[in-house]
């Protein structure tokens, strides 16, 4: 982008070109017009400065980059120097970008857990990663969306003029997390341009990186976009119904999302499609009840269905787990896995005692280049008094099993595994 002095010169040199036809036609210029000439250069270039730091150039919206870089410069100050590398991750680490989303109600904690006991904890290189939430927060290395969305639509609104959204942002907690998704994804493609995938997390999402890696390292998953992760059925959001059919036509395709908490993956050319429309998709669906479904309706407006990915023995979408090991364990649905050779990528809502088990194991297998597996992870988990979650209303579950719990256990529960 062209300097303000530069544009000067260009300016005063446009305007000098009929100048010097006048002073061959007439002579020479009286002095008046080269005072109303230079008053005009003068204005001009003032214009141009005031336009720049109002944020009408073209510039990125909301917080300054020495804001984002600062909180990210804290972020790393925090971690641990990696330690632990791995032949997979340390292939793809440089093209993906990281967010993890928290809310400033539970950022200390949670990032305090991340940092201590986490996927974080196991030392791997992550370049490229933000942490974001609704509020800046300096100390803790965190970028604050609120006002960066605010300035996103402000932006967005010059060029396709929409009044801000109602409702929008008046919320704190779980019910505010909704407004957060379709910022962050904006703020991430922003500030990291030109990488191969983008990966929206939650704080109390667990990752195994090198599991991860095996998956973006497909082949052919750069060939077309690819948003993928969890799947659910968008529920009663954007004119779908509480079972995920289109309310106006029961017989087109459900709408399908991917779970936030699980994880939300994004390959470049879907990233591509989505970025430009993001902030029309934040005024289409910013009532929608859920931030990850918001996502999901997105993609479906600019015609990036979610995919679910086949690779190995299973479809790679049901690696992403959206609760915590323990309940995994006694929910039927994952029992083959947890019997199986196969690589699990995230869970979610984990307590710190079994976030503390997991990173302890994987940086016990990194030593010898080897990935987590279910069944070793298990095995792992319940030798280190890790057992089934077990609760009243969970056992009303239709999945719920007692596959995994000990002898001990169901003849407390008093019944036959279901």
């Amino acid at each position: 982008m062209p300097t303000p002095a530069k544009r000067l010169a260009r300016c005063y040199a446009q305007l000098a070109r009929p100048l010097r036809k006048l002073r061959r036609r007439f002579g020479s210029v009286r002095r008046p017009v080269r005072l109303l000439l230079f008053s005009a250069t003068v204005l001009l270039f003032l214009l141009l400065l005031l336009s720049q730091r109002t944020g009408h150039g073209k510039q990125s919206p909301g917080p300054s980059l020495s804001r984002i870089d600062a909180a990210r410069a804290k972020w790393v100050q925090e971690n641990p120097a990696p330690g632990n590398t791995h032949e997979l991750w340390d292939k793809v680490k440089n093209d993906v970008a990281f967010g993890v989303k928290t809310g400033h109600e539970v950022a200390a904690h949670r990032l305090a857990t991340l940092r201590r006991s986490g996927w974080w904890s196991v030392g791997r290189d992550v370049p490229n990663i933000l942490v974001v939430s609704d509020s800046d927060d300096a100390d803790l290395g965190v970028v604050g969306l609120k006002a960066y969305a605010h300035d996103m639509l402000r932006v967005d609104n010059e060029t396709h003029p929409r009044e801000m959204p109602e409702k929008w942002w008046d919320k704190t907690g779980w019910r505010g997390d909704k407004d957060k998704n379709l910022p962050a994804l904006h703020l991430l493609r922003t500030t990291f341009p030109g990488k191969k995938w983008y990966l929206l997390l939650d704080d109390d999402t667990y990752i195994f990186l090198d599991n991860f890696a095996r998956y973006i390292m497909q082949q052919g998953m750069d060939e077309k976009p690819v948003y993928t992760g969890k799947v659910f059925f968008i529920s009663r959001c954007g004119g779908f119904a509480r079972d995920g059919t289109w309310a106006a036509d029961k017989s087109k395709p459900k709408g399908m999302f991917a779970h936030g908490g699980s994880g939300i993956v994004i390959n470049a050319k879907a990233m591509e499609k989505v970025y430009s429309r993001l902030g029309e998709c934040i005024h289409e669906y910013c009532s929608c009840w859920a931030g990850d479904m918001q996502v999901g309706l997105c993609m479906w407006r600019v015609g990036v269905p979610l995919r679910i990915i086949e690779g190995g023995r299973s479809k790679w979408e049901r690696h992403f787990i959206p609760f915590w090991p323990s309940k995994a364990l006694s929910d039927k649905r994952y029992s083959q896995r947890w019997h199986s050779r196969e690589e699990p990528i995230t869970f979610h809502q984990i307590p710190e005692n079994e976030q503390k088990l997991m990173s302890q194991f994987e940086r016990t297998l990194a030593k010898d280049g080897d990935s987590v597996q279910y069944y070793e992870l298990r095995e792992h988990l319940m030798s280190n008094g890790i057992m089934p979650f077990d609760s009243p209303k969970f056992r009303q579950f239709k999945y719920f099993s007692t596959e995994f719990f000990t002898d001990e256990m169901k003849m407390k529960m008093g019944g036959p595994e279901r």
